[in-house]
């Protein structure tokens, strides 16, 4: 059985990764949506096309992740483009912060 691709698979899924490799939420986005582009980094595709470019290619990976509103879809990409603070886990805030 096939789970169902949707908002919140792909928070669990981000969050995961959060977890698992004690990173931000922007550095989870990176990763993933660059293994989604198979051979092309991030970085890449900004040199290749342009800033708008990138974006319009992160968006589609979101949708194609189960990203239906426009609401999650800004949240996600105003993270990765930079325009609104970065997140992470409080329990490794605390824990850099010691």
């Amino acid at each position: 059985m096939i789970k169902e691709i949707n908002s919140d698979t792909f928070a669990k899924h981000i969050v995961g990764m959060m977890v698992d490799n004690k990173v931000t939420m922007f550095d989870a986005l990176l990763w993933d949506f660059e293994t989604f582009c198979g051979i092309h980094s991030a970085n890449s595709i900004y040199e290749a096309d342009g800033l708008n470019s990138l974006e319009r290619r992160f968006r589609v990976y979101l949708v194609k992740n189960g990203i239906r509103t426009e609401k999650d879809e800004d949240f996600y990409t105003d993270i990765f483009m930079g325009r609104s603070n970065n997140m992470g886990l409080v329990k490794d805030a605390k824990e850099q912060n010691k």
